[in-house]
């Protein structure tokens, strides 16, 4: 007898991720499909003529068909992660290795360390649950729980035209390789909605606008729609910026209809609630109006408590919007997790640059940290993207054997003679190829 081998460990705690990513994944983000795209409230309303009986239960049938989404994205995972046959079989993985037949490891973390295995963090969550929140700290450290992915990610829904009879572009606009036509006229609105709140509207326009389209932003704060102040790199859309930014409104709602007087649904398949935003156009001149190649949302962090991160898809490192040669402004939407999870390294392309709007000259980057002993102002080696287009990436190489604790945004900087554009820098892939089962 001996230790759990570390091959026979890491693929079925893999398996493990596999199943718990579609209970989580797929329920939050499509709820009606797996009811035949017709939910409670549309089944009462289609099949029953009776007013009283409308009247007592739509109300409360449109709650069940909406709670597929919910503001507090943390419980809602871990209600999904708590489920017994899962927390079961990760116990019994921790008492296994503890035991004298599994290599009588002093607990799950030094038997981790001792075979150099890493979990998932989604399988590393249930074993939270399963075993208490240190089950993966070994001498004060975190061990063996792969960091969670911090990137962008795509919208869940996208919408173009004229409101009440609005376009679903949703995988064009989330696909590099296809365009479309937005804003073409005085009034028209883009839509962009996702199952969890976001802070940024990052997008590529394969076509500027020849004018000032003078737009205007919503967002839905549970009773109606409201103004939402943003910042943006776009120019009203005569420039190619690539960056929208706000802060998340603190009483922004899930929503499913539009703001016109009489509102009509996004979607005639189902009425699936997401938070969105809405972009309106007020200028009413412009021979020339955007296409819109690729549209991402940097998405709202999911905290366990006041900073720590929980084991789901986080907001990328950074944001690099280039405002002039040479100059770009670098935030942060959110510093890695070292609390909870290992430190980010540069191995299997972990960390990388990513253009989010096509460049016809070079740009290059080099990021600027705090390593994992504490050393400021570190800067990795330069990395240049080579007249990039939207999509492209290349890979970052830390100093040494340096980890990252931390990007500092002051000690970031970029090399190109664009004038506008925008990059981020992201956790690309797990140490493993890990795919929903």
């Amino acid at each position: 007898m001996g230790a759990f081998p570390k091959a026979e460990f890491e693929d079925m705690t893999d398996m493990l991720a596999k199943r718990v990513e579609p209970a989580i994944i797929t329920p939050a983000s499509d709820m009606l499909s797996s009811n035949a795209n017709q939910g409670l409230a549309t089944y009462l309303d289609a099949n029953s003529t009776d007013a009283q009986l409308q009247s007592a239960l739509l109300d409360d049938a449109l709650n069940v068909d909406r709670q597929a989404l919910t503001t507090n994205l943390y419980d809602y995972y871990r209600q999904i992660l708590s489920v017994d046959e899962w927390t079961q079989f990760a116990s019994a993985v921790v008492n296994y290795v503890k035991s004298d037949a599994g290599g009588a490891y002093a607990s799950f973390a030094a038997y981790l360390s001792g075979v150099s295995a890493e979990v998932h963090p989604l399988a590393a969550e249930v074993f939270r649950v399963a075993a208490g929140e240190n089950v993966f700290t070994d001498s004060g450290s975190i061990v063996g729980a792969m960091h969670p992915q911090m990137d962008v990610v795509d919208f869940d829904a996208v919408f173009a035209g004229t409101q009440g009879s609005l376009s679903d572009i949703t995988s064009a606009a989330t696909n590099t390789g296809s365009t479309s036509n937005i804003l073409e006229a005085d009034n028209d609105v883009l839509v962009v909605g996702s199952r969890s709140k976001f802070t940024a509207i990052l997008m590529d326009l394969d076509t500027v606008s020849s004018a000032d389209l003078s737009e205007n932003y919503y967002y839905y704060d549970g009773d109606s729609w409201q103004s939402l102040s943003v910042t943006s790199n776009m120019n009203a859309f005569r420039d190619n910026g690539g960056a929208i930014t706000f802060d998340a409104p603190s009483d922004w709602e899930p929503h499913y209809m539009d703001m016109q007087g009489t509102p009509a649904k996004f979607a005639d398949a189902n009425e699936e609630e997401l938070y969105y935003v809405i972009i309106e156009r007020t200028g009413d001149t412009a021979a020339t109006t955007p296409i819109l190649t690729w549209a991402q949302a940097v998405p709202e962090a999911v905290n366990k408590g006041a900073a720590d991160l929980y084991g789901v898809a986080q907001p990328p490192l950074a944001l690099v919007v280039i405002t002039a040669a040479n100059t770009a402004t670098v935030t942060v939407p959110q510093q890695p997790d070292t609390d909870r999870w290992a430190y980010l390294d540069d191995d299997n392309s972990q960390l990388q640059v990513q253009a989010i709007t096509n460049h016809t000259g070079n740009v290059s980057f080099t990021l600027g940290y705090v390593d994992d002993s504490g050393n400021a102002a570190e800067t990795a080696s330069s990395v240049t993207l080579s007249t990039p287009s939207a999509g492209d990436t290349a890979d970052i190489s830390l100093n040494s054997t340096d980890l990252l604790a931390s990007v500092s945004a002051s000690d970031c900087a970029v090399t190109t003679d664009e004038t506008a554009g925008c990059l981020i820098v992201r956790r690309a892939a797990y140490e493993r190829a890990i795919t929903a089962k």
